[in-house]
């Protein structure tokens, strides 16, 4: 047999002397060892041996170093944990390109691993648990009351993944075989939060997912992430209403691209897109159009009746104007009008429109056109027949935005 280190000496002889105290005490169970004729001392002694020399049977020290242990499952010897000499865990089988489709695990030979170093492992999609699941039962798992990742230098990663429906288009047939190309819209990991009531737990209270977006390459690798929730939603089917109040569908998904959507089980086909009502307790900024099938609203507080509310809508037309008004009045017929000092910049000089309405009188008036227009450097004219007239009038003037392109009205 190949020399243990202290080290590993010191751990086979601790679990040495366990088996030994367990078999005593069962032993102390039955009968008083004081009491035991020479011949039953000889049988206690065997008795004792018997688990010890079980436990060495099932541990085994390579000359590389490893420090291998079997199990009996299903009347099947197997290494179901390892120690390798650089001191990685191993637990559980591996699958990589070759390995045939079976349902037992092909166990990591822990030199090949070493030597392999991080690089190597992460071709290898190998599991490491507590608890062997069968056919149909679930997935491999790892189950801690708590779970710290401390380190130095670079921060520790959780890194989860997958390599096709379970490994396999056979599956369930078989648990093992080569890993495949993931097929798109596969969960490659999920984050849960479960939630403990009625002495059980209660499906998932909130969970991330990550799913690919197309088959990975070596140059693309895109992927969305999914955040769920249970509780209540828009759904109409009555089974997938039950259902999201325990498992939860997604709420918001966040795609390859960066577009994310919000809703129950939402698609994203713009960089936000949200499916439902937003509120705003502030202002909302936007430096795009703004579009709507809807009505453009306000609704505020009425003004004179308590409890009530005002609703007003914005008029619409076929173009992206602005309009300025005011007052004014001639003066021996005649008035000059000017408009903000910015206005020649940001309006287009073509399709400017100019609307009179008398004010305490009935002269006739009229917008006196300027080189063929009737705002011309800011300004406009109002004359009336009556030479003399000093008639007061309101004015309105509208013109389409210049630094916005022309309104496609029927796109």
């Amino acid at each position: 047999m190949t020399l243990m280190s202290p080290r590993t000496r010191k751990s086979v002889v601790g679990c040495l002397i366990l088996a030994a105290l367990a078999a005593s005490v069962r032993l102390s169970q039955s009968s008083n060892p004081g009491t035991l004729s020479a011949q039953d001392q000889v049988q206690t002694k065997a008795q004792l041996a018997t688990p010890a020399q079980a436990l060495l049977q099932n541990i085994e020290v390579t000359p590389e170093g490893c420090v291998n242990f079997y199990t009996t499952d299903k009347g099947q010897r197997r290494r179901s944990f390892s120690i390798s000499p650089g001191g990685s865990l191993i637990a559980g089988g591996v699958s990589r390109a070759g390995t045939p489709f079976t349902d037992e695990p092909p166990t990591i030979d822990p030199v090949e691993y070493d030597k392999a170093g991080a690089s190597g492992g992460r071709n290898w999609i190998h599991d490491f648990y507590f608890g062997r699941f069968g056919k149909g039962h679930g997935q491999p798992r790892l189950y801690t009351r708590g779970m710290f990742l401390w380190g130095r230098g670079d921060s520790p990663d959780i890194q989860l993944g997958r390599t096709g429906p379970d490994n396999s288009e056979n599956y369930p047939v078989t648990q093992y075989g080569p890993p495949t190309d993931t097929t798109p819209g596969t969960s490659l990991g999920k984050i849960v939060f479960l939630n403990w009531g009625a002495g059980e737990f209660q499906g998932d209270l909130a969970s991330i997912t990550a799913r690919n977006d197309t088959v990975a390459t070596n140059t693309k690798n895109p992927g969305s992430l999914e955040f769920h929730t249970a509780g209540p939603t828009t759904f109409t089917d009555p089974k997938k209403e039950a259902r999201a109040w325990r498992d939860g569908p997604a709420r918001m998904v966040i795609r390859s691209n960066g577009y994310v959507g919000i809703g129950d089980e939402p698609s994203a086909a713009e960089r936000l897109h949200v499916h439902g009502n937003i509120r705003a307790e502030g202002n909302v900024v936007a430096k795009g159009d703004v579009v709507a099938q809807g009505a453009k609203k306000f609704a505020i507080s009425h003004p004179t009746q308590t409890g009530k509310t005002l609703v007003h809508a914005a008029i619409e037309g076929p173009e992206a104007a602005v309009y300025y008004r005011g007052e004014a009045q001639l003066t021996n017929g005649r008035a000059v009008v000017s408009l903000p000092d910015y206005f020649e910049s940001l309006t287009r000089e073509e399709g400017r429109t100019v609307m009179l309405t008398n004010v305490d009188g009935f002269d006739r008036l009229a917008v006196q056109r300027q080189s063929g227009s009737q705002v011309v450097d800011g300004k406009f004219i109002v004359i009336s027949d009556n030479a003399s007239s000093s008639q007061a009038f309101t004015w309105e003037v509208k013109a389409a935005r210049a630094d916005l392109a022309t309104l496609e009205v029927e796109p």
